[in-house]
Order: structure tokens, then C-alpha cells, then sequence
């Protein structure tokens, strides 16, 4: 966190105020600032998958997996980040990661998160259709051809469309 930002964080205790040396992620822009960050920092190598804290590392075998967590630790190092080693999860074959399931064998959406999509109840207004729209578009590269099924739908929630019977 820039110097100058520091004071912007303060807060009142019962022994004076208190200050955050490092951005926390309660602050508005905290996760855009940091999303930027990583990206800055990792942009030069190209096996790393970022989401905010989230880093996935992929890779075809161990040994190639041993070099690129070296060359991650280096970089996050370099610029002064580090990582909780008790989060951490290494050289798993699978794992879930964003509500996708990774393996060997390719990307799956979870199994829960398509359940709760199936047995959603029927959109009642244009938040609720909003609501649905954007789960149903977070998977949407499964979905063959959902564009098209979609669209009578997008007009409806944006406003287009008639009411929503």
C-alpha cells in the first residue's frame, strides 16, 4: 500500500487510532488493486492461473511443477509477497478451483454448483432474471449454442422485453 495511503485506513481504538500497513480486503478497491498487482507481478510467465489469492499452477509433469513453484516463489518474493503455506495445495493431479473441477482430463463445473443452477426457481422479476442470468453465463462454455436459447431472456432483463410471466 502507497505511504500516503496509509492514514486513509485508520481506525479508532481505545488506545488511538489504528493504521494498516497493508491494504485489507474490506476496502473498496482492495481486490481490483490486487488482482492488478498479481497480474503485474506474474505477467512474464505464462503456467500461472490467478483469481485475487487464488493461484493455480499448472503443469505437465512433477519436474516441470517443481520448477515453475520455484520461479512463482521467486517472483512473489521479489516483490514482497508471500504466501500461506497451510493453504496451500501441491502437485495435485485434480483440484477444485472457482467452482470448475480441474483434472487430467479437462474443466468440469462443479457438480453442486449445477445443482443449485437446476433447482433455482423460476425468475420472478428483472433482478431475480439478472440473478439467473449470471449463473447460467458463468458456465456458459459448457452450454453449446446457449446464446441463441438466451436471448429472448437478455431482453427481458435488460429492460427490453415484456414483463416476466
Amino acid at each position: 500500500m502507497a505511504p500516503s495511503s496509509i492514514p486513509k485506513t485508520a481506525v479508532v481504538k481505545s488506545f488511538g487510532l489504528w493504521e494498516f500497513l497493508r491494504m485489507p480486503f474490506g476496502l473498496k478497491n482492495a481486490a481490483q488493486s490486487f488482482q492488478r498487482l498479481m497480474d503485474g507481478v506474474l505477467r512474464d510467465v505464462s503456467f500461472p492461473f490467478v483469481y485475487l489469492d487464488d493461484i493455480l499452477v499448472a503443469s505437465h509433469s512433477t519436474k516441470e511443477h517443481s520448477q515453475h513453484l520455484q520461479q512463482l516463489f521467486k517472483l512473489l518474493s521479489a516483490n514482497g509477497l508471500v504466501i500461506n503455506k497451510t493453504k496451500c495445495v501441491f502437485g495435485a493431479k485434480e483440484l477444485d478451483f472457482l467452482g470448475h473441477h480441474v483434472s487430467p482430463t479437462g474443466i468440469t463445473p462443479l457438480p453442486d454448483r449445477l445443482s443449485a443452477l437446476q433447482e433455482s426457481k423460476p425468475p420472478i422479476d428483472r433482478t431475480s432474471l439478472q440473478r439467473f442470468l449470471g449463473m447460467v453465463n458463468y458456465y456458459h462454455r459448457f452450454l453449446h449454442g446457449i446464446a441463441a436459447t438466451l436471448a429472448p431472456l437478455y431482453a427481458q432483463a435488460s429492460g427490453k422485453g415484456q414483463k416476466i410471466d
